[in-house]
């Protein structure tokens, strides 16, 4: 790339990234010019993200988790009160155009706040599209999106796995296709109006997309549930021959309070050491997923080239879930995945220390060999606190573990870019060394956990503690 900078200018100074050393003093730099011969134009260029300012990028990432965390935390209220289909249809406006309007706007708080805004209306359309999903299975037994706590509540033990599968499938196929929008649209305000378009184009589905049945009938609409139900039943070539007013949604299980919950555990030290381990877990898990998922860029090489082995070892951790999860268990398959997670983030400091940019392979490596194995343990952690905690606790178990799963993803955040602060062959392996000290500890723990394979959900408190000792006395 051409010099920009005059050429006298150039023999009085020695220019770095961040200073300009003329006569043996240092001056901060308050103009930069960027390559552009990968990227035309990012966010970190246009809002001059370097130097005193990197941290920045980190508080940018913090605002996506802020906002998918506030966006669980208020989803139920309005789902339950307004319906399904009217909220699936709001998020996804809600996505759209704060994505759209970003690219747009030159202040970056704002540019923030409509960060947050995203994230907040993804985790709303996320989880609306996992309630539709579930709650057309119960109407007609298929479905493709399930949420998870009801989902591994309405398939045969035999099938959560299976259902746990397809659940995290098709967020692959999305990572595959964001990789490829990347690559061929090289400025961030071009990437982010054909992303928002693509929205814009699934907002057609909602014309084919009926209201939930179950909650139709929940909220004594029995017409309209029945109509809708009728429908579905010629879609899949059944008949519909049952009184809609015999058909009840017993929703009780839902409604345990927190503080009843709280005095549940607080009663039984089993569940309460339990339940511990799981939150543990899953904040180092979320931190460590999230934390290289981010990191690819920061690994040496082509950032395409990366984010896409790394998608690809997570869509093959999903088949490694799927063929050996029921086979070996869920305990052995989640704690070797967490150890060997661990092993191979902290074996990264050994080729960046000592490697150098001849032995970045060999670090995307030991990286994706993480991303496969904390997937692995990513897929298992549902399944396995669903499998571990009584029905009246199960919804609590899985919020209150998450809470800390999303703590730790907005760790990530400033975890993962230790590399961009401190910018030494060390700093490349800082923050998978840190991942990797997390994931070995909390792996240890997990020896602590009850196998649940192939065991029925446990209806009462003292069920769930018995777990460990039924599967003793089956063996």
């Amino acid at each position: 790339m051409k010099d920009p900078f005059n050429s006298t200018f150039n023999m009085a100074a020695n220019i770095s990234e961040c200073f300009v050393f003329r006569n043996g003093s240092a001056t901060a730099c308050n103009e930069w010019v960027y390559d552009q011969s990968q990227y035309k134009s990012t966010l970190i260029s246009t809002f001059d993200m370097v130097c005193d300012n990197k941290f920045v990028r980190s508080h940018m990432m913090l605002c996506h988790y802020i906002g998918t965390y506030l966006g669980t935390l208020t989803y139920g209220m309005f789902g339950d009160t307004l319906g399904r289909r009217p909220v699936l249809t709001t998020a996804l406006i809600g996505m759209m155009l704060p994505n759209l309007i970003r690219s747009f706007v030159s202040n970056l708080p704002l540019v923030g706040f409509l960060i947050i805004a995203n994230g907040y209306f993804s985790m709303i359309l996320y989880q609306s599209a996992y309630i539709l999903g579930d709650e057309s299975a119960f109407a007609c037994y298929s479905s493709v999106l399930m949420i998870f706590v009801l989902a591994t509540e309405l398939v045969d033990p035999s099938k959560r796995v299976f259902a746990n599968f397809a659940y995290y499938f098709s967020f692959c196929m999305g990572e595959y296709v964001l990789v490829i929008f990347a690559y061929f649209i090289r400025d961030w305000r071009i990437l982010g109006w054909s992303t928002s378009i693509v929205v814009g184009i699934f907002l057609t589905s909602l014309l084919f997309q009926k209201e939930s049945a179950r909650w139709l009938i929940a909220k004594g609409k029995l017409s309209r549930a029945e109509i809708i139900l009728k429908d579905i039943a010629k879609e899949n070539n059944a008949n519909f021959d049952v009184d809609i007013k015999n058909i009840k949604v017993d929703e009780k299980h839902e409604k345990v309070t927190f503080c009843t919950a709280v005095g549940e555990f607080v009663k039984s030290k089993v569940l309460t050491v339990r339940l511990a381990i799981f939150m543990f877990n899953w904040f180092s898990i979320s931190m460590t997923y999230f934390g290289i998922t981010m990191k690819v860029g920061n690994l040496g090489g082509d950032v395409y080239v990366n984010f896409l082995i790394s998608t690809s070892a997570e869509t093959i951790a999903l088949f490694i879930c799927l063929y050996v999860v029921e086979r070996l268990g869920r305990k052995k398959v989640f704690s070797s995945s967490m150890l060997i997670c661990g092993m191979g983030c902290l074996c990264t400091i050994f080729s960046s220390l000592y490697g150098g940019p001849s032995l970045h392979w060999l670090t995307i490596t030991l990286a994706m060999i993480g991303k496969l194995t904390i997937t692995v343990a990513y897929f298992n952690i549902y399944l396995m606190v669903a499998e571990s905690f009584p029905t009246n606790l199960r919804s609590f178990a899985i919020g209150i573990c998450s809470s800390f799963g999303y703590a730790g993803s907005m760790v990530s955040a400033y975890v993962g870019d230790l590399g961009v602060l401190i910018d030494t062959k060390f700093g490349v392996a800082l923050p998978l060394v840190i991942f990797g000290a997390f994931d070995i500890c909390f792996g240890l723990l997990s020896f602590a956990l009850p196998e649940t394979k192939n065991i029925p959900l446990p209806q009462s408190i003292q069920e769930a503690k018995n777990i460990s000792r039924s599967v003793f006395n089956s063996n």
